[in-house]
């Protein structure tokens, strides 16, 4: 579903909402409403995620209590993630047009997400002696955030709530970005070099009929130009009437009306002359603090 549609339902509350949301279940198939089946209310959503796809995770209930999994996915509207070897499978029935390449059955075998609340996460600490082992985290808290270079984003930093000096890293995603090469890479200086100054604040630098030429003509984000204007008779019909006024407000409007209008003030030479000057005067000083403050980082 489009972004412009999506927004609205999103807005929707009380029985509105409950009746969409029925709608869209009964709507899905059968393996995606066993994962509808996780939602939680909307407040209740935990962001960011305690874990992250590629994290080792430790069960610490049922019949599986102490076994460690990675991470295959998050599900983030149902507060859990699917785990690699833990949680179990569910069978289900897949349509013919969703069936994955080479597969001949018309049922799947569909992996069960597992809570947040039920798993730790396992990072590897190094020990004095420079021997590494696992440490199982009971809670994870979250404080500022780090540029990911693997993942091209700003991440929140992991801490273990115990001991916020703990930090956790992240794992190697799945498909890391790459970096750029740096043979078809801009040199920085050439990217901070300002090349375009504007002649004035008064006109846009670019002319009115050259508009067309750099965006859509025919977005549907530029449409009051085009839009349909109201007839004077919708006007009236729109607009309240307008209070009537008692005769002694109608004699001092009329009196007001009346009074000689101030002529306007009429700029001399002399006064454009002063103007320039001090906007001369504040440029050449501005000029003067720029200079100073480039010659201070060189």
């Amino acid at each position: 579903m489009s972004k412009r549609y999506g927004k609205r339902l999103a807005d929707l509350a009380g029985p509105a909402k409950k009746v969409f949301e029925d709608r869209l279940y009964k709507h899905h198939p059968p393996f995606l409403q066993l994962q509808m089946n996780y939602n939680v209310p909307e407040k209740e959503v935990i962001d960011p995620p305690p874990f992250v796809e590629g994290d080792r995770v430790q069960l610490t209930t049922g019949p599986e209590k102490g076994k460690i999994g990675t991470v295959h996915s998050v599900y983030k509207d149902g507060n859990c993630v699917f785990v690699e070897g833990l949680g179990g499978t569910t069978s289900v029935v897949i349509p013919r047009s969703m069936w994955l390449q080479g597969q001949n059955k018309p049922y799947a075998n569909i992996p069960n997400p597992i809570k947040y609340d039920k798993l730790r996460l396992v990072s590897q600490v190094k020990n004095e002696d420079g021997t590494i082992e696992d440490v199982a985290i009971h809670s994870v808290s979250f404080s500022g955030q780090t540029y990911d270079k693997d993942r091209n984003k700003m991440m929140p930093i992991r801490r273990a709530k115990h001991d916020p000096s703990i930090i956790i890293p992240y794992p190697l995603p799945p498909d890391p970005v790459k970096p750029s090469d740096e043979n078809y890479a801009t040199n920085p200086d050439v990217v901070r070099e300002r090349t375009f100054y504007p002649p004035s604040l008064a006109q846009g630098p670019i002319p009115a009929g050259a508009l067309d030429q750099i965006r859509n003509p025919h977005s549907k984000w530029h449409k009051d130009r085009d839009a349909r204007k109201i007839s004077e008779r919708e006007a009236r019909k729109f607009n309240p009437p307008e209070m009537p006024q008692n005769p002694a407000t109608r004699e001092l409007l009329r009196k007001l009306a009346q009074l000689p209008k101030p002529e306007p003030t009429k700029f001399t030479k002399e006064i454009e002359d002063y103007i320039s000057a001090e906007i001369e005067k504040g440029l050449n000083k501005r000029a003067k603090e720029e200079a100073e403050a480039i010659k201070m980082y060189k």
